[in-house]
């Protein structure tokens, strides 16, 4: 369990939070931060966001959705507040825990590794960049690659009800 201060209600003293009440903070902090963001309240946003993402780090794992989700928000004020660098290793802490969860080849990992190439492109390394580009290129067309449809060796027969209702000709 983790411990907070009660700073809504206004004390100091420490009381244990139940992990619900945990899940609850972290997520209402994260999005919060989406409406501060929105707002123009881009250091508020990042603060409060930095707190939700170690709270569900903790929480949830890095790898949840609901983390993953809030660190990519994350990423991407960073990114908009020049601090790239930052961006940079919080993309590949979050790009690690998704591929290493559900595969280099899952939308989720693409997309955080496409986000790492653009950070690095930002950053004048463009070969580096591309290399990133060119692996998710990699990844989409073996994901979507279609086998050629094998027809069957038969045609197939009609059901057997089928062929009890079927219409005969009638005898000449």
């Amino acid at each position: 369990m983790l411990v907070f201060s009660q700073e809504a209600r206004g004390t100091a003293a420490p009381r244990e939070m139940t992990e619900l009440e945990v899940h609850r903070r972290c997520r209402h902090r994260a999005l919060l931060a989406h409406v501060l963001h929105a707002q123009g309240n881009v250091l508020e946003a990042e603060r409060l966001l930095q707190q939700a993402v170690k709270g569900m780090r903790v929480q949830n794992g890095v790898h949840h959705p609901e983390t993953l989700a809030a660190t990519s928000r994350l990423i991407s004020l960073l990114r908009m507040g020049g601090r790239l660098e930052e961006a940079e290793e919080l993309c590949r802490e979050a790009y690690a825990a998704c591929s290493g969860a559900l595969g280099e080849s899952h939308p989720d990992a693409l997309g955080l590794l496409c986000n790492l190439a653009s950070l690095l492109q930002l950053q004048g390394r463009l070969g580096e960049a591309e290399a990133m580009e060119r692996e998710v290129l990699g990844q989409v067309r073996a994901a979507h690659t279609i086998t050629p449809h094998q027809p069957p060796a038969a045609p197939l027969a009609p059901p057997p009800h089928a062929q009890r209702h079927a219409i005969r000709p009638a005898a000449a």
